[in-house]
């Protein structure tokens, strides 16, 4: 569980929400600030019918995300009376917002999509009831602090023209030209630190492999946009506990991390725990096929594997077989989504897969007999690249494994091979195995 604004307001350093903590904000009347928000009625209430109350209704819901999201992130509470403290306002009472079903909070997910630009990604939403009356609660909003900020939206009543709302205080406003350019200018320099941080932790990650001459990883990397906050809170058990539910998905029984990792001990490191496994293959002249996975407390996962140069039958240094890139891709989403899951990371991440040092030359797997064709110099790959990209997670696990694959595919395509991973037949097998 996250810990929120209420928590700050409350002094709890506890990191449990629950309704109790709504409960307590109203006995000690909380008041509103720039990063807590109360609400009384749920934000889409109005029918189909009643059009013009809807789209106000949905104007009013944009800005008060987009405004969040311009300000560092913040809580909104529906369910919740005010009272006038001081010339603000407080917590004085729950006024139960009913049964949130999923319907509500996928229109609440189309607003932060549709009519946000960019839009607003990672959004947090949690009904939060008695135990013995659900109907009786509230409904939380998270709103992440974007990194795509500034957010526009169209004020209301009006398609002709953005603005740029932002939390002063307890009140929303609309930014002048002079901020928004200075958020324009923060948000590049934001994505260009981003961008050096995720290079510097790949780097690591990829030295944390033992590269030596002649063996080259297939590595995998992937950041949350918004990191958790606390990475110190994972503790080995849960780590542990990740890992092993990630082996658990049906993603195939070939070599690679799963099988090199499965058995091995699950090791503390640097706000991250890891596993590094090693298979020595007698008959291929020495190579040592290894791997090594990774789960960051701020919900980075990372992996990388290594067939070094064990191909049956023969020894050759400095040559990666396609279809390990794709296990490893398979096996990779298993375990960022296994993560996600479990640490409740709530935005996109930045994902990159590559060949550590890279290499010129990819081996073929003959689908008929299932072993490696010779190499043909003719397929000689120069300037072979990384992958980077999105992994875009607000359409849930298909639409995350569907952004993941293409970088998979890429990094395959890129060898002169039609890659042959189907993200819809993968779908339809994981749901079969639900």
């Amino acid at each position: 569980m996250p810990r929120t604004p209420l928590h700050a307001a409350l002094g709890d350093v506890g990191t449990t929400l629950d309704f109790g903590l709504i409960e307590r904000a109203c006995e000690n009347r909380v008041t509103e600030r720039a990063d807590l928000d109360w609400k009384q009625q749920l934000p889409l209430t109005a029918t189909s019918e009643d059009k013009q109350k809807k789209v106000a209704q949905q104007a009013e819901l944009a800005k008060d995300i987009a405004a969040m999201a311009n300000s560092g992130g913040g809580m909104i509470v529906y369910g919740v009376a005010e009272a006038r403290i001081e010339g603000t306002s407080a917590a004085d009472h729950v006024v139960p917002a009913g049964p949130v079903d999923e319907g509500t909070s996928r229109s609440i997910r189309q607003v932060a999509g549709n009519l946000i630009y960019p839009p607003v990604t990672g959004l947090d939403l949690r009904p939060l009831a008695p135990a013995d009356d659900p109907e009786q609660g509230v409904l939380i909003l998270l709103v992440p602090d974007s990194p795509d900020a500034p957010h526009l939206v169209h004020p209301r009543n009006t398609d002709d023209w953005f603005g740029v709302p932002y939390r002063h205080g307890p009140d929303t406003e609309w930014m002048v030209e002079r901020q928004i350019a200075d958020a324009y200018r923060a948000r590049e320099a934001g994505h260009r630190k981003r961008r050096e941080n995720f290079n510097d932790r790949f780097d690591r990650f990829v030295a944390s492999c033992g590269v030596a001459e002649g063996v080259n990883w297939i590595v995998a990397m992937a950041v949350p946009e918004t990191p958790l906050h606390r990475p110190r809170d994972l503790r080995l058990d849960r780590a542990n506990r990740i890992i092993e539910r990630a082996w658990r998905w049906p993603v195939g029984q070939k070599m690679g991390p799963r099988l090199l990792t499965g058995n091995e001990v699950t090791r503390r490191g640097l706000q991250r725990y890891y596993r590094f496994g090693r298979q020595p293959v007698s008959q291929a002249g020495g190579a040592t096929p290894r791997a090594r996975v990774e789960v960051h407390g701020d919900g980075t996962v990372a992996m990388a594997f290594t067939r070094d140069g064990f191909f049956r039958g023969e020894t050759q240094r400095g040559e990666v077989a396609l279809a390990d890139i794709e296990q490893t891709g398979l096996e990779f989403f298993a375990l960022l989504w296994t993560a996600r899951t479990a640490l409740g990371v709530t935005g996109d991440y930045s994902a990159r897969i590559a060949v550590e040092p890279s290499t010129q030359v990819f081996r073929r797997l003959d689908p008929h007999i299932n072993e490696f064709l010779p190499f043909d110099e003719s397929h000689r790959v120069l300037g072979y690249a990384p992958v980077d990209g999105p992994v875009l997670v607000d359409g849930g696990r298909d639409q995350a494994l569907t952004t993941w694959l293409d970088l998979v595919r890429d990094a395959v395509n890129q060898a002169g091979v039609t890659s042959s991973l189907d993200a819809e037949e993968i779908i339809l097998q994981w749901q079969l195995a639900d």
